[in-house]
């Protein structure tokens, strides 16, 4: 077994126990993650897709993106990996879209913090119409603001 094999198998075993400690792998459990695309996010989204897969009953999992306007192209490249990467998984995808420049111009507000603000606004849209969703997982790093 190569070392990348027994490091994931490792990851994956670490996520899982973390998980099953706080009680939160449950088959009537439907997860919320936020999905930037990035790196902290995609890992998140796979372990935990990974994770659903191996239990008898599966657990639900939506994925949520926010395409915050900010960045153009690389954005919508963004929002395409992330829509691709759900689809090819078989999980469902949600896509909200902002203008952050305008509403930041607006607000008076740095880009991060309303980026921030939008995104969980988004989360907070979704979780209103779909009551069925019983965690929201985001992946932050131990330094970010909530």
């Amino acid at each position: 077994m190569t070392s990348d094999m027994q490091l994931t198998r490792k990851t994956e075993a670490a996520f899982r126990r973390s998980l099953s400690a706080h009680g939160l792998v449950r088959a009537d459990h439907h997860y919320l993650a936020a999905f930037s695309g990035g790196a902290d996010s995609t890992a998140l989204l796979h372990l935990l897709h990974t994770l659903c897969q191996k239990q008898k009953s599966k657990p639900r999992i939506t994925a949520l993106h926010v395409n915050h306007g900010i960045r153009g192209e690389e954005a919508q490249r963004d929002a395409n990996f992330c829509a691709a990467f759900c689809a090819a998984r078989g999980i469902p995808f949600v896509l909200f879209e902002a203008d952050v420049p305008a509403e930041a111009a607006r607000r008076g507000t740095t880009l991060e913090e309303t980026a921030r603000d939008i995104r969980y606004a988004c989360i907070c849209t979704h979780l209103a119409s779909h009551p069925d969703i019983t965690h929201v997982l985001t992946a932050h790093k131990a330094n970010d603001q909530a």
